[in-house]
């Protein structure tokens, strides 16, 4: 598995930042391509993505692990599902430690582990970089109002 992680500090308390962070309804705010997140429930939701042709993708995700203002893994339900032929796992960890007086240290992680040629497509590690800072951006543009 490689794990892709970007981080910034960000002018804003954990406990604010848990609130967008773990909430799933915010992802159109914030993560790269998601048009709107549908079926939340506290275990799980599904992210609806438009692809750069047009084309609708949905992509189904767990929470696999949360400690309140710390921790949250989503963890992307790959088997039966058109990310199978490129993932074999794939998961999405934030951590949020205080930084200084009222900031946080933001890190965003993608856990993953690819199938088949995607194994030997080094683009695709830029690409997660690329949607990480834009994560980060967009969480640094929200925090500051």
């Amino acid at each position: 598995m490689s794990a892709i992680t970007r981080s910034r500090v960000l002018a804003v308390a954990p406990q604010h930042l848990w609130r967008t962070v773990s909430d799933p309804k915010t992802l159109p705010q914030w993560w790269p391509g998601v048009e709107r997140v549908e079926g939340v429930k506290s275990h799980g939701f599904t992210q609806v993505l438009r692809s750069e042709r047009g084309a609708v993708v949905r992509a189904d995700y767990l929470r696999t692990q949360s400690v309140e203002p710390e921790l949250i893994v989503w963890t992307q339900q790959v088997e039966g599902t058109p990310f199978a032929s490129v993932f074999a796992a794939r998961a999405v960890r934030i951590t949020l430690e205080p930084a200084g007086t009222g900031d946080t240290q933001l890190t965003l992680t993608v856990e993953q582990t690819l199938r088949g040629a995607a194994r030997y497509a080094p683009l695709n590690r830029g690409g997660v970089r690329r949607q990480l800072t834009a994560a980060l951006d967009a969480l640094d543009a929200l925090a500051r109002g």
